[in-house]
C-alpha cells in the first residue's frame, strides 16, 4: 500500500486546508515530520487512519472529537481526503467526523452525522471511475477488502503511533495475549475457548437439573406406590417372581429392598450415580400390575348397577308415557265439543273470505286504469307548458295545438292532436333547413378575428425585419476597421511565437541545474554518513581480526581442554575411542571450543563483507555527488531557484502572448468571404421583405370582403352566429311541442284500453260493477287476518279428529287404565344412585391408576434424560479440559494458537535488534513472567538477553529509555513484517514512525537510521515523526508543522 496525497480541512489544530503530496518523497525514500510539541504532527497520522477506518490511530485512549478543529467556523465541515493505492488499484476516500453544528432554523445546535465517500481512480490525481460508495458500512467493508488489514493491523504495519512502541515490550503476558490477538485476528479462538467452557458449565447445570428432576419425580411417586394394595399371596402369580426378582435370581445379585417396598426401591434407583433403566422399568411394571388388579372388581360393580339402572329407567318412562296419553285424550275430547258449538260463525267467515279474495284480484285492473288517467293529465300539462314556453312558434300552429288539447277538465281530441303534430313538424324542418344554409358563413365569421390578429402580427414582424436589415447594413459598413485590428493582433502574437523555442530551452536548462543542485545537497549528507559507516566497518574488521587471532591462539594452547568440550555421551572420544567419559580432564581457565573459533572466523568474514559493501556504497555516492555538482554548475540552490523562477515567468508570458495566434489567423483568413456572404444575405432578405409586404396587402383586401358578406347574412341579428342560433331554437321549440302532443295522444289511447280491461275483469270475478267489488274488498292486513282465522279453525278441527280416530297412541285408550308414576320414579332414583356410587368409586381408582402411570412414566423419562446428559457431559468435559490448558503442553487453545506467531515475531525482531544493538541484545520467550496470568498465558512472557552482562535474562522494564526505544522499534517492525505475511503478502510501501528518537545517543541514532534505510532499500517510504535537530540535518525532505494562535500550517520541502 502506498499513500499519494492527504488533504485536511478543519482537522485538529489545522483551521484551514492543508495538502501533503507523499509522492514527492518517493525518490529519497524517507522524510521528516517535524514541529513543536502539540503543533499537530500526530494529527496527520490520525487523519490518515481516520480517513481509512473512521477512527484515530490511538482510539482506545482518545476521542474522535479531537479531529474536529475548534478553530473553524461552526458551519465549516471537517474533512480528511486521502488518495492511496494497493494491488487492487488507486482509490480516493473522503471522510467527515460527527460534530455539532448550528441549526438551520431557530437557535441551538444539532448533530452533523459522520459521512464517507470512496472512489476508484484510474491513476493518482485523475478523475473518479463510476459512482462513489457512500454508506458507512459499505465504505468500511470496501476499505478492508482493498487494504487487506484491520485498523489494529494497519497501526502495527503502516502507522506506528506515539506511545505504542514500548506497549508491547513492557506488557504483561495477559496484555501481550490481548495485543497479539487483536493484531493477528485470533479472537475467534478466545471465543471458542470461552464457548467450550460455557457449554461445559451449561452441561453440568443440565446434568444437575436432570438429577434433581429424577429425584422430584421419585418423591411424587412414593405416596402413590405406598397406597397400592398388597399382592394376593393366593393369586395365580403368587409363586412367580416379578421382573425385578427374575433379574436378581439370574444375576445372583442381592435384592436391596423387600419385594413389597416399591417406594423404597424407586427412591434408591433415583439416588444411584447412574440410573438403571431396566430396574426402573421393573418397578413401574409391577406397580401398574397391582393397580390394574385392584380395578377389576370395581369395573364389575359398575356393569351390574348400570344394567339395574337401565331397567328402572325403562319402567319409569313407560308409566310416565301412559299418564301423558290419558291426559292428552281428555284434552282432545273437550276441544272437540268447543269447536262444534261455533260451527255457524266459522262458515260465515269462510264465505266472507271468498268474496274478499275475488275482489282482491280486481285491484290490478283498477290501478292500471287510474294510472292511465293520471298519465294523461300529466302529458296534457307538459304539452301546455311546452306550448306556453315556445315563443318562436307561429300563431297558426299555436292555435291548432291549443284546440287539439281542449279544455283542462276535458279529454283531448286524437284527430286534432295528429293534425297539430304535422303542422309543427313541417315548421321545424323549414327552420333547420334555413339554419343549415348559414353554417358556411358561421365558420367564415368565426375565423375573422384570428385573421385580423394574424395580419396585425405579420405587419409587426415585417417592420421588425426591416429594422434588422438596416442594422446589418450598418454592421457591414464597420467591418473594414475591424479587419485592421485583427491583423495587428496577429502580428504581435507571431512575434511572441518566434521567441518561444529559445525561452523553453532556457527554462529546461534552469530546471536541470536546479534539480542537480538539490540532488547534490541531499547526497552531501548521505556521503558524510557513508564515510562514517566505512570508518565504523573498518574498525569492526580490525576488531574482528584481533578477536579471531586471539581465539586461534587460545585454542592452540589448550587442545586438551578443547577436546574435553567436544566430548558427548554415547559418541567416541577422538583420543581413545571410548563412548563413555567417566573422568574428563579439567578445563583450564580460558579454554575454548573449536566451534567458538569457527564463529570468530565467521564474524571476521562478515565484517570483511560489510566493509566491502560500505566502501562500494561510498564510492557510488561520491560519483553521484560529483556528477550532480557538475550538472548544477557549482552554483548555490537559492541562486538557481531565482533563475528558474525568472525563466518560468518569461516562458509563461511568451506562451500567453502567442496563444491567440492560430485563432486570429483563422478569423482573418475568412474575414473577406464572411463580409461578402453577409452582403449577399442582406440583399436576399430585402427581396423577401418586398414580397411579404405585397402578400400582406392582398390578405387585408380579402378580409374586408368576407366581413361584408357576414354582415349581410346576419339580417336583423348582430352576427351570423346569433341568426343561426335563433333558427335552431325555433326548430327546437316546434319539435318539443310536437313531441308532447304525440305523448298526449298515446296517453288517450292507454286510458281507453285500461277501461275496457277493467270491465272484462269485473264480469269474470262475478261482480256487476266496480262499486260492488269495492264493498267486498278488505284491506290487506284484514284479509290476511281473516284468512289466518279461517285456516286456523279448519286446521284445529282436522287435528282433533285425526288425533282421536287415527293416532294409535290415543285411539287405543278407553280411559279406564290405571298407573303409579311416583312409585316407578322412586325405584329409578334408587337404582341410579347405586350406579353413580359404583361409577365414582371406579373413576377414583382409574384416576389414581392414571396418575400412577403418568408419574412412573415421568420417572422413566427423567432417568433416561439423566443418562443422556451424563453421556453427553463425559465427552464435553474432556474437550473443555484440553481447551482450557489441562493438556500435555499446559497451554490453553487461544494461547497455543499465538505461540508460533509470537516466535516468528521474535525471529524478525532479533534480526533487526542485532543490528541496532551491535549484537548486545536478544529477545527470548519466558514461561513465567511477573504479572502474567499463570497457566492461561504460559509462553507469552518476554525477556531480554544482555550479552554484555552475566545476569542472564533481564526484565524489559529494566532497559533505559534509548534501549527501550530501539528494542520496541525492532518489535514493532517485526510485527509489521509478520502481519504483512499473514495478510497474504500485502505490500506496505509507506511507513510512519512516531517519536522516540530523542532518547537515543548519536551513535545509536545512526544505527537505527541505518536499519530504517534497509526498509527504504526494500521500496518503502519512511516518515519519521520527531523534532530531534540531528534528524533535521540528515533528512532534507520534510514536512514542517508551524503552530500559531489562529491554527497550524504545513510547509513541505521536497523535490
Amino acid at each position: 500500500m502506498r499513500l499519494h496525497t492527504l488533504t485536511m480541512t478543519g482537522i485538529g489544530p489545522y483551521a484551514g486546508t492543508e495538502t501533503i503530496d507523499f509522492d514527492r518523497f518517493a525518490d529519497s525514500g524517507r522524510f521528516l515530520l517535524t514541529g513543536p510539541t502539540g503543533a499537530g504532527k500526530t494529527t496527520i497520522i490520525d487523519a490518515i487512519v481516520f480517513a481509512l477506518y473512521g477512527r484515530v490511530a490511538d482510539s482506545d485512549g482518545s476521542s474522535k472529537q479531537r479531529l474536529r478543529s475548534t478553530l473553524v467556523d461552526p458551519t465549516t465541515r471537517s474533512e480528511a481526503d486521502l488518495t492511496f493505492s494497493t494491488s487492487a488499484g488507486v482509490y480516493r476516500i473522503l471522510r467527515s467526523p460527527e460534530y455539532r453544528r448550528p441549526k438551520k432554523r431557530g437557535t441551538g445546535t444539532t448533530r452533523q452525522n459522520a459521512t464517507a465517500r470512496l472512489w476508484r481512480l484510474p491513476a493518482p490525481g485523475a478523475g473518479p471511475v463510476g459512482e462513489p460508495v457512500t454508506r458507512l458500512d459499505d465504505v468500511g467493508a470496501e476499505v478492508a477488502r482493498i487494504v487487506g488489514l484491520t485498523r489494529d493491523q494497519f497501526t502495527q504495519t503502516v502507522v506506528l503511533p506515539q506511545g505504542r512502541f514500548a506497549r508491547f515490550l513492557r506488557a504483561t503476558s495477559a496484555e501481550r495475549h490481548a495485543l497479539l490477538r487483536d493484531v493477528f485476528g485470533t479472537g475467534v479462538f478466545d471465543a471458542i475457548q470461552e464457548q467450550v467452557a460455557e457449554r461445559n458449565r451449561s452441561t453440568d447445570r443440565s446434568t444437575q437439573a436432570a438429577r434433581q428432576a429424577l429425584r422430584a419425580r421419585a418423591e411424587l411417586a412414593a405416596p402413590l406406590l405406598a397406597a397400592l394394595p398388597a399382592p394376593d399371596p393366593a393369586g395365580d402369580d403368587a409363586d412367580e417372581p416379578g421382573p425385578a426378582e427374575s433379574d436378581a435370581i439370574e444375576t445372583d445379585a442381592p435384592v436391596p429392598h423387600a419385594p413389597l417396598d416399591l417406594a423404597g426401591r424407586l427412591t434408591a434407583l433415583a439416588d444411584a450415580p447412574v440410573p438403571d433403566d431396566a430396574a426402573v422399568a421393573a418397578v413401574t411394571e409391577e406397580a401398574l400390575a397391582r393397580s390394574r388388579t385392584a380395578l377389576i372388581p370395581l369395573a364389575e360393580a359398575v356393569e351390574r348397577t348400570r344394567d339395574e339402572a337401565d331397567a328402572a329407567r325403562t319402567a319409569a318412562e313407560a308409566a310416565a308415557d301412559l299418564r301423558q296419553r290419558l291426559d292428552q285424550r281428555q284434552e282432545l275430547l273437550a276441544e272437540q265439543s268447543r269447536l262444534e258449538a261455533r260451527r255457524t260463525i266459522d262458515d260465515a267467515e269462510a264465505v266472507r273470505l271468498d268474496a274478499a279474495r275475488r275482489a282482491a284480484r280486481l285491484a290490478a285492473p283498477v290501478r292500471q286504469r287510474d294510472r292511465a288517467r293520471h298519465n294523461l293529465r300529466t302529458a296534457r300539462d307538459l304539452a301546455m307548458r311546452a306550448l306556453d314556453a315556445g315563443a318562436r312558434i307561429a300563431p297558426e300552429n299555436r292555435d291548432a295545438a291549443a284546440a287539439a288539447l281542449g279544455a283542462a277538465d276535458g279529454e283531448p281530441n286524437p284527430a286534432l292532436l295528429q293534425h297539430a303534430e304535422e303542422l309543427l313538424g313541417a315548421a321545424a324542418t323549414l327552420a333547420r333547413t334555413r339554419a343549415g344554409s348559414l353554417e358556411p358563413l358561421v365558420d367564415l365569421e368565426s375565423g375573422l378575428a384570428d385573421r385580423r390578429t394574424a395580419l396585425a402580427r405579420t405587419r409587426i414582424s415585417l417592420e421588425a425585419h426591416r429594422a434588422e436589415a438596416d442594422e446589418r447594413m450598418r454592421t457591414l459598413d464597420a467591418r473594414p476597421a475591424r479587419q485592421a485590428e485583427l491583423q495587428a493582433s496577429l502580428d504581435a502574437a507571431r512575434r511572441a511565437e518566434a521567441e518561444l523555442p529559445r525561452a523553453r530551452v532556457e527554462h529546461e536548462t534552469a530546471t536541470a541545474r536546479r534539480d542537480a543542485a538539490a540532488r547534490a545537497q541531499g547526497l552531501a549528507s548521505r556521503l558524510e554518513a557513508s564515510g562514517r559507516a566505512v570508518a565504523e566497518a573498518a574498525a569492526a574488521v580490525q576488531e574482528a581480526k584481533e578477536r579471531a587471532a586471539a581465539q586461534h591462539r587460545a585454542w592452540l594452547k589448550a587442545t586438551a581442554g578443547s577436546i574435553v568440550t567436544e566430548l558427548v555421551d554415547g559418541e567416541p572420544c577422538p583420543v581413545c575411542g571410548s563412548t563413555e567419559h567417566p573422568a574428563p580432564a579439567d578445563l583450564e581457565p580460558g579454554t575454548i571450543s573449536r566451534a567458538q573459533v569457527e564463529r570468530a572466523d565467521a564474524d571476521r568474514a562478515r565484517a570483511d563483507d560489510l566493509l566491502t559493501r560500505r566502501v562500494r556504497e561510498h564510492h557510488e555516492l561520491d560519483q553521484e555527488y560529483r556528477a550532480a555538482l557538475d550538472a548544477s554548475g557549482a552554483r548555490l540552490l537559492p541562486e538557481l531557484d531565482a533563475a528558474l523562477a525568472k525563466a518560468a515567468e518569461r516562458l509563461d508570458s511568451l506562451a500567453e502572448a502567442a496563444r491567440p495566434a492560430t485563432d486570429v489567423a483563422e478569423r482573418l483568413a475568412g474575414f473577406a468571404d464572411e463580409t461578402a456572404a453577409m452582403r449577399d444575405a442582406l440583399e436576399a432578405d430585402r427581396t423577401v421583405l418586398a414580397e411579404r409586404g405585397a402578400r400582406l396587402e392582398s390578405e387585408q383586401t380579402a378580409l374586408d370582403a368576407d366581413r361584408d358578406r357576414c354582415a349581410k347574412a346576419a339580417g336583423e341579428d348582430a352576427t351570423v352566429v346569433e341568426h343561426h342560433r335563433t333558427l335552431l331554437a325555433s326548430a327546437d321549440d316546434a319539435e318539443l311541442v310536437r313531441t308532447r302532443l304525440t305523448e298526449t295522444r298515446s296517453a288517450v289511447d292507454r286510458v281507453v284500453h285500461a277501461s275496457d280491461d277493467l270491465a272484462e275483469a269485473l264480469t269474470e270475478a262475478g261482480f256487476t260493477d266496480a262499486a260492488q267489488a269495492g264493498r267486498a274488498t278488505l284491506p290487506p292486513d284484514a284479509l290476511t287476518a281473516l284468512a289466518e282465522d279461517v285456516d286456523h279453525v279448519r286446521a284445529e278441527r282436522e287435528r282433533v279428529h285425526h288425533a282421536l280416530t287415527h293416532d294409535p297412541r290415543i285411539s287405543a285408550l278407553t280411559g279406564e287404565e290405571a298407573v303409579d308414576v311416583e312409585a316407578a320414579r322412586r325405584h329409578r332414583k334408587a337404582a341410579e344412585r347405586a350406579r353413580d356410587e359404583a361409577l365414582a368409586a371406579h373413576a377414583t381408582a382409574l384416576e389414581a391408576h392414571r396418575r400412577l402411570e403418568e408419574t412412573l412414566t415421568a420417572v422413566a423419562e427423567a432417568a433416561a434424560r439423566l443418562a443422556g446428559a451424563l453421556e453427553e457431559a463425559r465427552a464435553l468435559t474432556r474437550v473443555a479440559a484440553l481447551v482450557a490448558g489441562r493438556n500435555d503442553a499446559v497451554t490453553p487453545l487461544a494461547t497455543w494458537v499465538l505461540l508460533d506467531r509470537f516466535a516468528e515475531v521474535l525471529i524478525f525482531a532479533n534480526d533487526r535488534l542485532a543490528q541496532m544493538s551491535s549484537g548486545r541484545y536478544e529477545l527470548v520467550r519466558v514461561d513465567d513472567e511477573a504479572g502474567s496470568a499463570a497457566r492461561r498465558d504460559r509462553g507469552l512472557g518476554l525477556g531480554v538477553i544482555d550479552r554484555f552482562s552475566s545476569g542472564g535474562v533481564r526484565d524489559p522494564r529494566t532497559l533505559s529509555g534509548g534501549e527501550t526505544f530501539y528494542v520496541s522499534l525492532s518489535l514493532a517492525l517485526a510485527l509489521a513484517d509478520v502481519v504483512t505475511a499473514e495478510s497474504g503478502g500485502v505490500s506496505m510501501e509507506t511507513l510512519f514512525v512516531d517519536e522516540g528518537f530523542g532518547a537515543l545517543d548519536p551513535e545509536t541514532l545512526q544505527i537505527v537510521l541505518a536499519e530504517l534505510s534497509r526498509l527504504q532499500a526494500g521500496g518503502r517510504t519512511v516518515g519519521i515523526v520527531s523534532h530531534v535537530e540531528e534528524l533535521r540535518r540528515q533528512i532534507p525532505d520534510r514536512i514542517d508543522v508551524t503552530g500559531t494562535p489562529s491554527g497550524s500550517t504545513l510547509t513541505v520541502t521536497a523535490p
